[in-house]
């Protein structure tokens, strides 16, 4: 697994926003992921606590301003080239 995909929203979460960033890198509702979360605090509270203060350590912090449309615009702009070398390739 690719950890650096992994990050924290710490203006949208509610301890240190780890829940939020999960939830929206892999694009859950973000309370059914608290509330699994809790869950797994219940019954685990160790082992979920120390997890959780790796996660607010270790991932990167990011905000809803680093999500700019410029970045859709560049991945679009690679698909089309992507296309683009794919349809030569076709052609050949």
């Amino acid at each position: 697994m690719n950890f650096n995909n992994l990050y924290r929203l710490p203006d949208e979460g509610y301890v240190a926003g780890v829940c939020a960033g999960l939830a929206h890198r892999f694009e859950w509702n973000a309370w059914v992921l608290r509330a699994a979360c809790l869950f797994v605090l219940y019954f685990f509270a160790k082992f979920a606590a120390l997890a959780y203060i790796l996660a607010s350590i270790f991932l990167k912090k990011r905000y809803k301003s680093d999500f700019s449309g410029r970045q859709t615009e560049s991945a679009l702009g690679n698909l089309q080239e992507e296309f683009s070398a794919l349809r030569e390739r076709l052609r050949q």
